[in-house]
């Protein structure tokens, strides 16, 4: 998983550099590109255990995928720091509040999992794996959604206090272009 994840790393993201354009301060093609590949490898990976589980030789391409998509969480983190990094300030917050999401949610979603399968076992064992698939279309669905736009510099505000974060995006979205009658 290491050596896949520097592989790609370091060899993936340095071909996709000199095919798309990077920006510094704010989310490019290039991030996004990267999340949204790395999301197709981690559903391909999920399907193929749903479909086909009775092959022994699926559990090596299961690992292959899951390898590949394990790009996704450095990108994902760098693209966040990205947005903090203009505002020059609780970069250390930010990384302590991922690092806090991410042991949450390994503390939390494996006994879930574990209760549907003990519910499912009986039933169909795999049933279990929907609920990861679930979230991995509904993150590569946000993420294909993701649009690219240069952000003005009051699209965003940030401010901190001892307790409590607050952050206030405006959402830029296009309006729809409607069939003008002549």
């Amino acid at each position: 998983s290491g050596i896949t994840l520097f592989i790609s790393s370091h060899y993936g993201i340095t071909l996709l550099k000199k095919v798309f354009p990077t920006k510094v301060t704010h989310v490019d093609i290039l991030d996004k590109v990267t999340i949204g590949s790395a999301l197709i490898f981690l559903t391909c990976s999920n399907f193929i255990m749903i479909e086909y589980s009775n092959f022994t030789g699926v559990i090596l391409l299961f690992i292959i995928f899951r390898s590949l998509a394990r790009i996704c969480s450095p990108v994902t983190e760098a693209t966040i720091m990205k947005h903090y990094k203009r505002n020059g300030k609780n970069v250390g917050q930010v990384f302590g509040a991922i690092a806090l999401l991410n042991s949450l949610s390994m503390l939390i979603v494996p006994p879930i999992l574990l209760r549907i399968y003990g519910v499912t076992i009986g039933i169909k064992p795999e049933l279990f794996l929907y609920f990861p698939l679930g979230c991995c279309l509904l993150a590569l669905t946000s993420c294909l959604c993701l649009n690219l736009q240069e952000p003005a510099d009051n699209a965003s505000s940030i401010s901190f206090s001892e307790n409590t974060a607050t952050v206030t995006v405006a959402i830029r979205l296009p309006s729809p272009s409607y069939g003008t009658d002549s």
